[in-house]
């Protein structure tokens, strides 16, 4: 049976420090390491003034990012302009995603809880991170281009998470600004709680488009979506509710007005959260583990990972207990772990089974 490489790491030091050590780990992967030190296919070097400009601009958006690129660069032996390419974006696939979180008048416990699946295929960056850098808040979550992040929770509760919309439209040259990664990452580093982190949010120049979830552990919630298309960006907050989701598609009323269509997939997982509430009048922990860990149609698990859509992890979060549950692979037969913030630094590898499946073959229809 296939496998799939997880890391896991726990790292602490200063940004440049952090970026170093990833460094020599990425370079122990020679495709990895590949795809670090060479500029993306179809695209030219950036010149020197334009890297820059894109170095200056994640360091504005995320202040200790550019060390820690420099850190990564000098371990890879390649100009930190390298890494300013690839930390603005590359063409890939869209991700799969499924984002729910649910109020505490909802829940059995009486706390606010999180749900989080995301699906991929087997070429994805398997690095699950506790991160502790002096000035800010400690936090565990999954990484991206090695200095963001994807999502996770942080040493005060505040737990962030995204699902793509490139698949409703590509947002390749739309907008200027940057990634969800980089965004994830400042929210974790620098926001104690959902007000903190809309603001700052708000405030950043994103260029992509991706909804982004928030919840922090006093029960505040909240879905910022963003969409960049005509060559400028545009933000909407939905709020309120016993229970937010967000999925890969668009909700507010001022995207969907743009971009009404959705995948299949997304639809069908929508329609099973919905689901999902009217069979339970509240909600706990294990009902949420349950939704997660079935397959589609039913749940939110899915096994294609040859079609760009197989589980790679899922998430729950429980803020006001400063918990974060993570499992690798498939729910359907992972086993879970609870993240730690003080764990010892070092890194451990762990191979996790997998099925590849084919998608029923109308998920990628759009509707």
């Amino acid at each position: 049976m296939p496998t799939l490489p997880f890391f896991k790491l726990s790292e602490e030091g200063s940004h440049y420090a952090i970026g170093y050590g990833r460094g020599k780990l990425a370079a122990s992967d020679p495709l990895y390491l590949q795809f670090l030190t060479t500029s993306p296919a179809g695209t030219a070097p950036l010149s020197d003034g334009e890297a820059e400009r894109r170095l200056c601009l994640l360091e504005q958006c995320c202040p200790g990012m550019r060390d820690e690129l420099r850190g990564l660069a000098d371990a890879l032996g390649v100009p930190p302009q390298q890494l300013a390419q690839l930390s603005m974006g590359v063409n890939q696939p869209a991700r799969g995603c499924s984002l729910l979180a649910v109020a505490p008048a909802r829940t059995v416990n009486g706390r606010p809880l999180l749900a989080r699946s995301y699906e991929y295929d087997t070429q994805d960056e398997l690095i699950y991170s506790v991160t502790r850098v002096p000035g800010c808040y400690a936090h565990a979550g999954f990484s991206l281009f090695q200095a963001g992040r994807m999502d996770g929770m942080n040493e005060k509760g505040l737990c962030v998470a995204i699902a793509s919309c490139q698949c409703v439209h590509p947002a390749a040259g739309e907008g200027e600004g940057v990634a969800f990664w980089v965004a994830v990452r400042r929210l974790l580093d620098t926001c104690a709680s959902v007000r903190e982190g809309l603001q700052t949010l708000l405030d950043l120049p994103l260029g992509d488009n991706t909804n982004y979830i928030l919840m922090d552990a006093g029960g505040d919630c909240a879905v910022v979506e963003t969409l960049s298309a005509g060559g400028k960006s545009t933000k909407a907050v939905r709020r309120g509710g016993e229970y937010l989701y967000a999925l890969n598609h668009y909700l507010s009323a001022e995207h969907t007005a743009r971009f009404p269509k959705r995948k299949r997939f997304s639809a069908v997982r929508q329609e099973a959260i919905e689901h999902f509430f009217t069979a339970h009048d509240k909600v706990s922990l294990d009902d949420l583990k349950t939704l997660l860990s079935a397959r589609l149609p039913d749940g939110l698990c899915c096994h294609a990972y040859s079609d760009c859509f197989g589980t790679l992890r899922s998430m729950l979060f429980d803020p006001a207990e400063g918990r974060l549950s993570v499992c690798l692979g498939s729910p359907a037969s992972g086993v879970w772990f609870d993240a730690d913030l003080h764990a010892p630094a070092g890194c451990t590898t762990l191979s996790v089974p997998y099925t590849d499946e084919p998608a029923p073959p109308d998920y990628w229809q759009e509707i």
